[in-house]
């Protein structure tokens, strides 16, 4: 599933609060660092903005309750369709 997604913050909703886009960013550049390019990625000459998700049933069980408190992958691919 190939998802494009701007990442240009909006306003959050406390000034404490990372928003949507920022942690997206950060999970897709610790996919590099933390080795788990394997289920989720940027795609190559995007530019940095199209990302894919390679491995949907690891995504959802092990990384993406890391950085969100989203539990369904449908539930994901809604706030990136939000901000994009």
């Amino acid at each position: 599933c190939y998802s494009q997604a701007s990442l240009m913050p909006s306003p959050p909703s406390s000034p404490s609060a990372p928003n949507f886009p920022m942690i997206l960013h950060s999970m897709l550049s610790d996919s590099v660092v933390l080795g788990f390019e394997d289920v989720i990625c940027w795609l190559p000459d995007s530019g940095g903005q199209v990302f894919k998700i390679m491995d949907p049933l690891r995504f959802t069980e092990e990384i993406l309750p890391r950085y969100f408190k989203l539990t369904k992958l449908k539930s994901f691919q809604r706030q990136c369709n939000n901000y994009g």
